[in-house]
C-alpha cells in the first residue's frame, strides 16, 4: 500500500490505524499523491489541527477530515494530540470505505481501559471516561462497557498498592513443543534440554543478586508470576529446585499471589503440584486453549482432552485455590460452535479465571505466514463469551490487544467473584514494578505518582542468558538509579 504524507511525519500512526481495516497490508512511502493509495494531509494552524486523509482503492476515492484545537506544550504532548487527529482521519475514511464498525472504534493501543484511567486521574468520572470512550474513539457500547468494568477492577487492587509494593517475573523459556500461535522466546525440550540445568544455574545468580537489590532499595514482593514457555516443563528436581530457590532467596510472606504457569496439561504432574503448593503456590495455569481434539494436534499441542481434565481434577485435589485456563477464539478450522462447545465444558468445571485470547498472527509465530481466515466465526465467538461467560458468575477484570488480532477484537481475563488476578491487573495496567529474571524478560519499572515508566530488557535466548552476568548487573544498578531518581 503506498502511502504519501505531507505535514507530518506520523508513518507508525498511520498503519496501525490501516491494520485495523487492512491487516495484511504493508505501508510504502511514497513522494507524490499521483502514486498513493493512501494520502494523508495535516494542517498546523494557531489553535486547530486539521487532518484529513484520501483513500483510493476498489475503484473508489473516500476522502475524511478530523479537525480538533490542541495547545503547544511540550512535544510529546503536541505529537500525542496531533496523531490522533491523523489517526482520526484514517479511520473516517476507511470506515466510510468498508462500511464496518471495529469493536474499538479508532483505538489502537493494547490498553483501552488504562485509557479510562488516565481520564480518571485528570478528575473525570467513570462515566465521564467511558463516554469519552463512545464519543471520541467511536468504540462500541460492548467494548466502552468491558473498559468500564476492567478500569473498576484496576481502581480497586490500586487502592490496595503501597508505594514500594512490586511483582516478581521468573521466566523458564522452555516448552514441550512449539504451539503454531507463539511468538514468545521458548525452546523445544527435545533440542535444548541440556540447557536446562546451566540456565537454571544462572538464573540462581540473577534470583541472588536481585534479592540483595530489593532488601537494599526496601521493597516489598506482592505477587509472583513463573511463566516462559511452560515452567513445568522443567523435570522434577529442577522444577524442585526452581520454587526452594525462590522461597529460600526472596522474602515472600507478603505475597497476596503466586502463579505458576502450568499451561500445558502434559506437563503437569501430582508431584509437581505437591512441590508448589508446599511452597504456597496458590494459582495455576492449565490452558486447554481448545477443547477440540483435532484443533490441539493442527496447532502442534502435543496433549489430549483427556489430559486436561485430568491435570485440572488433580490440582484441584491438590487444593489450589485459584485455578486459571486458557482458551483461543479464532484457532485454525475451528467454528463458533466448537468455540462454543469448548465454552460449555469448561463451565462445567468451574475455573475461577478463564482467559478468553482472540488469535494473534503474531510476527515469529508459524500462523504468522498463513492467510487469515474469515473473521466471521471468530466474531460469533468473541461475542458468545461476553454473553456466555457472564451466565455462569464472571466478571472481567482486565484486558488487551495485539497487532494482527482477528476481527480487531481483544484478548480478556474473566474471574468469579473475589477472584481477580493480581499479577494480570498489575501489569495490563502498568499499577507497580515488575521484576523480571530470566531470558527474555522485561522489567517495568513504574513511579505512578509521576507516570514515570522505564524497561530494562534482559537478553532474549537462553544460550545468550548463560553468559549474561554483565547484563543482570547492569540492571540491578539501573533498577537502583530508577528508585534513588524517582521515589
Amino acid at each position: 500500500m503506498n502511502i504519501c504524507m505531507q505535514g507530518h511525519t506520523f508513518l507508525y500512526a498511520l498503519e496501525q490505524s490501516l491494520l485495523t481495516y487492512f491487516p495484511a497490508t504493508r505501508p510504502h512511502v511514497v513522494d507524490t499523491p499521483a502514486e498513493a493509495e493512501v494520502v494523508s494531509v495535516l494542517h498546523k494552524g494557531a489553535k486547530w489541527a486539521t487532518a484529513t486523509t484520501e483513500l483510493r482503492m476498489d475503484g473508489k476515492v473516500i476522502k475524511a477530515t478530523s479537525r480538533m484545537t490542541y495547545h503547544r506544550a511540550t512535544t510529546y504532548e503536541e505529537n500525542r494530540w496531533l496523531t490522533h487527529c491523523v489517526k482520526l482521519s484514517v479511520y473516517k475514511a476507511a470506515k466510510e470505505l468498508a462500511g464496518v464498525h471495529p469493536p474499538w472504534g479508532s483505538l489502537t493501543g493494547i490498553r483501552p481501559a488504562k485509557l479510562v484511567s488516565l481520564l480518571m486521574d485528570e478528575g473525570r468520572t467513570l462515566a465521564q471516561a467511558t463516554n469519552e470512550l463512545r464519543n471520541r474513539y467511536d468504540v462500541t457500547p460492548a467494548r466502552v462497557a468491558l473498559a468500564s468494568k476492567v478500569a473498576s477492577a484496576s481502581f480497586a487492587l490500586q487502592r490496595t498498592l503501597k508505594p514500594r509494593d512490586i511483582a516478581l517475573y521468573v521466566g523458564i523459556p522452555f516448552c514441550p513443543t512449539r504451539c503454531a500461535y507463539c511468538s514468545f522466546v521458548s525452546s523445544d525440550v527435545a533440542k535444548s534440554g541440556h540447557l536446562m540445568a546451566p540456565y537454571m544455574a544462572q538464573l540462581h545468580v540473577e534470583m541472588t543478586k536481585t534479592a540483595a537489590t530489593i532488601q537494599q532499595l526496601g521493597l516489598t514482593i506482592t505477587s509472583v508470576y513463573i511463566g516462559g514457555g511452560t515452567p513445568t516443563s522443567l523435570p522434577i528436581d529442577l522444577f524442585t529446585q526452581l520454587l526452594t530457590s525462590l522461597q529460600a532467596t526472596f522474602s515472600l510472606q507478603d505475597l497476596q499471589e503466586y502463579t505458576v504457569e502450568a499451561g500445558r496439561p502434559d506437563t503437569i504432574t501430582p508431584e509437581k503440584l505437591a512441590v508448589m503448593r508446599s511452597v504456597g503456590v496458590n494459582r495455576v495455569s492449565i490452558n486447554p486453549q481448545t477443547m477440540f481434539e483435532p484443533t490441539l494436534a493442527r496447532i502442534g499441542r502435543a496433549h489430549s482432552i483427556a489430559q486436561t481434565l485430568q491435570a485440572y481434577e488433580q490440582a484441584v485435589k491438590a487444593g489450589f485455590s485459584c485455578i486459571n485456563m486458557d482458551i483461543i477464539a479464532g484457532l485454525p478450522e475451528e467454528t463458533a460452535r466448537h468455540f462454543a462447545d469448548t465454552v460449555q465444558q469448561l463451565m462445567t468445571l468451574k475455573p475461577q479465571n478463564l482467559t478468553v485470547h482472540t488469535l494473534s498472527r503474531k510476527k515469529g509465530s508459524s500462523l504468522a505466514t498463513q492467510t487469515p481466515e474469515d473473521t466471521t466465526d471468530v466474531t460469533a465467538m468473541v461475542e458468545h463469551s461476553l454473553i456466555e461467560l457472564p451466565k455462569h458468575g464472571y466478571e472481567p477484570y482486565y484486558l488487551y490487544r495485539q497487532k494482527q488480532m482477528s476481527g480487531n477484537f481483544e484478548n480478556t481475563g474473566w474471574c468469579q467473584a473475589g477472584q481477580a488476578g493480581h499479577y494480570n491487573l498489575v501489569i495490563m495496567e502498568e499499577l507497580q514494578t515488575i521484576l523480571s529474571l530470566g531470558a527474555g524478560g522485561v522489567t517495568k519499572l513504574v513511579h505512578p505518582p509521576s507516570g514515570r515508566i522505564e524497561r530494562l530488557f534482559q537478553v532474549k535466548y537462553p544460550t545468550e542468558y548463560l553468559s549474561s552476568s554483565d547484563k543482570i548487573d547492569k540492571n540491578q544498578q539501573d533498577v537502583i538509579e530508577f528508585y534513588q531518581n524517582f521515589t
